[in-house]
């Protein structure tokens, strides 16, 4: 078998390889490998369909279209076996079992954090989407253009390094990479010997396209977000853009996997512990709640001062075991005063503890030491609305709030005015069963509304929008409020440790009462997950189950509604004009802005593309007309019949070297014998049974001679510009 043939075999196959290495860099999010095997299968059913079929000298679009329809009917085979008929035959049961399969992988994916258990629907969305870019990789490799398939693979690893929200590994990278070089190797194997990687040419093409993959890649991770389904803004609003918690406030991607991940176990001397905190989200603008950048007070953790401290609070003492906890975050309870944890900080306005990377604490144990507020109901009414400075951040409310909210929020307080009546009238709006709350991780669509909005009015949730929504009502009402991210106590097991999981991803509420600080509700219907506050008036928390399914109702209450007006002012210009600003950030984020110059540096890149493959084929041509001889002469000849082509003029059906020299020479009115050197040469050397000498002089010649002739601007347009395009241009 000849070289071309074993290329034109082995470069599909090579193709076929960088396409599932470039998928695989999606690996991460999965916890096993279980859905590779899917996408395998449909590749290998692709390159084998070509090999096929391209010996049937069937057109390159036609074996397209059958390698589609080839790689589609081995994913039905595969995933839908049991709908078949006769099992091999699709039905129209099968198609409905894979739209099923898709709609099922879609979810998981929409719904889980990483890293995800592989389901039969995942693996089948996947191969659909590689599918296609099989085909393309496929397509490009065997037409001789194999520097193209860095399109269709660096798309795919853009769309995979977005998903994926860790840092893909350098092995991932390099192998995808690996097999892209050798399929240009591989694909280059039918040229003669001696034209094979000369000058710069194929290195210059390879690394543009390297870098752009490498451009693009970066970007998308910054410009594209999964979203979480909720009303959190992840990201916060002075975070660096690609900076998100994944782990943390994720909470329907962790409350809803199939097997729980043990995060971490504790013990406490607190008989009735609360919730462990993670992050406060305090700033409330256009994307939803999120939490401003942690700032290093340079507090020592072995002594947190807490100020004045109320006689209603219990010294507890705690020790965490982590397990497996991916954030900076670092789990303790409300309020420390010692934290044993080396390479930590305290960002004492949250009142939380993190670290520089994520997971940094996993496998570690430290203790901690909080002043945990025990108030009254009595001691909470005798609160005033007084706020000092420092809190009136957690005052601000956006400007465009829908009016439904802030109507619905003042017929529920009345004329409440103080924080301990606001928040009693909002216990007892989110605990009565007649208003039909429902605990549901699949929250109904917005369709466009406000996600509080909406779940305000169709009232199916949970815990992010119940928190993020009690928080709203509590400052609208004039009474600083702010949402809490972190787990409930999980399961005690027989030793008396707490064991914490995924599945106790909570968030919740605190309120700021005065002198005793920061005071948590939960209005989430939680079932035996919550702990029982003992100031709070109603007995929601004390449900028996989980997943509670009440009649629907709309709010009763007609009270009137209170005037605000002296609460708004209250709030600090100087926070009102940092929400402010904050609120601008989220309206026209810094990812947008990137998302456009992402276009912008795409687009200029595929109008530059031709241009840069053209001037590959140039320096490959040059270099091996250098050679001399019958390779020599076929470069040198197919440059100046491709440039030629490209500025218009005729080609001769006899194709005879001296014929067709003529017809360039009255193309473009240049004498003939400028041009008749250069016809001479290379004849001479194809025809010549002892070589010929380099025929790169004679090529520049004649380029440079037709290059005057036509012009700069012609002649550009024609290296830069696809004939096809131009002909579309009308030019």
């Amino acid at each position: 078998m000849s070289a071309a043939a074993v290329s034109r075999i082995a470069a599909p196959m090579i193709a076929g390889v960088a396409t599932l290495a470039t998928l695989a860099t999606i690996g991460p999010v999965f916890s096993g490998q279980n859905w590779l095997w899917t996408s395998v299968a449909v590749i290998a059913a692709v390159v084998l369909s070509g090999i096929a079929l391209r010996k049937l000298n069937l057109a390159h679009a036609y074996v397209c279209i059958l390698q589609l329809l080839v790689g589609l009917y081995a994913l039905l085979l595969l995933t839908c076996q049991p709908t078949l008929l006769a099992g091999f035959i699709p039905s129209g049961d099968t198609f409905e079992h894979f739209f099923a399969l898709l709609n099922e992988g879609a979810n998981t994916a929409r719904t889980q954090v990483a890293p995800i258990d592989p389901t039969p629907g995942t693996a089948a969305l996947l191969a659909l989407l590689v599918l296609p870019v099989g085909v393309l990789v496929d397509d490009f490799t065997v037409t001789g253009r194999p520097a193209l398939t860095g399109i269709p693979l660096l798309t795919l690893f853009a769309i995979c390094a977005a998903i994926v929200r860790e840092p893909i590994s350098m092995w991932l990278v390099a192998i995808p990479l690996i097999a892209f070089l050798l399929l240009l190797w591989v694909a280059d194997g039918d040229r003669p010997a001696t034209a094979r990687f000369r000058g710069a040419a194929n290195l210059l093409s390879t690394g543009l396209i390297l870098i752009l993959a490498i451009s693009v890649a970066a970007a998308v991770t910054v410009v594209v977000r999964l979203q979480d389904g909720g009303i959190f803004a992840v990201a916060g609003t002075k975070r660096a853009p690609n900076e998100t918690v994944a782990r943390t406030t994720d909470l329907v991607g962790q409350l809803s996997r199939d097997e729980p991940i043990p995060l971490f176990t504790l013990t406490t001397d607190d008989p009735t512990p609360f919730y462990l905190r993670t992050l406060v989200l305090e700033n409330w603008g256009l994307a939803g709640w999120s939490f401003a950048n942690t700032q290093d007070d340079d507090v020592d953790l072995s002594d947190i001062p807490t100020g004045e401290i109320s006689d209603s609070t219990a010294t507890t003492h705690t020790t965490i075991t982590v397990e497996q906890y991916n954030d900076i975050f670092v789990p303790t309870y409300y309020s420390p005063t010692s934290v044993e944890l080396s390479g930590a900080r305290y960002d004492r306005d949250m009142g939380v503890v993190f670290t520089d990377d994520k997971g940094d604490v996993n496998g570690r144990t430290y203790e901690i030491t909080s002043q945990v507020p025990r108030p009254t109901q009595e001691e909470l009414a005798a609160v005033t609305s007084s706020v000092p400075p420092e809190v009136t951040k957690n005052l601000v409310v956006p400007n465009d709030v829908d009016p439904s909210v802030v109507e619905l929020t003042n017929s529920i307080v009345g004329s409440a005015n103080t924080p301990w009546t606001v928040a009693t009238a909002l216990d007892e709006f989110f605990s009565d069963p007649a208003q039909g709350f429902t605990y549901d991780l699949q929250v109904p669509d917005p369709e466009g509304a406000d996600p509080l909005a909406s779940f305000l009015d169709k009232r199916v949730g949970f815990c992010e929008q119940y928190a993020s929504a009690m928080a709203s009502m509590f400052r609208i009402s004039g009474v600083p409020a702010r949402v809490v991210v972190g787990y409930t106590n999980g399961e005690q097991n027989d030793d008396g440790e707490f064991e914490i999981t995924t599945d106790d991803a909570h968030a919740w509420v605190e309120a700021y009462f005065g002198e005793s600080g920061w005071i948590p509700f939960d209005p989430t219907p939680i079932g035996d997950r919550s702990e029982p506050l003992s100031y709070a008036p109603s007995d929601q928390l004390d449900g028996d189950d989980e997943d509670p399914s009440t009649s629907s109702s709309e709010s009763t209450a007609t009270s009137s509604a209170p005037d605000t007006s002296s609460a708004a002012e209250s709030v600090d210009p100087s926070a009102q004009a940092e929400a402010d600003a904050a609120e601008a950030d989220q309206g026209l984020p810094i990812a947008a802005i990137l998302r456009w110059v992402l276009i912008a540096v795409l687009g200029v890149a595929l109008l530059a593309l031709p241009g840069v493959l053209r001037l590959a084929r140039w320096r490959r041509r040059l270099a091996t007309a250098g050679s001399g001889g019958a390779d020599g002469a076929a470069a040198a000849w197919a440059e100046l019949v491709e440039l030629t082509d490209a500025l218009g003029a005729p080609a001769v059906a006899t194709r005879g070297y001296r014929a067709q020299v003529d017809v360039w020479a009255d193309s473009f009115g240049i004498d003939r014998a400028e041009l008749a050197d250069f016809g001479e040469a290379v004849e001479r050397a194809r025809y010549s049974a002892h070589g010929s000498d380099s025929l790169a002089s004679e090529l520049r010649g004649a380029r440079d001679r037709i290059r005057v002739a036509v012009g700069r601007l012609r002649w550009w347009a024609a290296i830069a510009v696809p004939r096809a395009v131009r002909g579309l241009l009308g030019r």
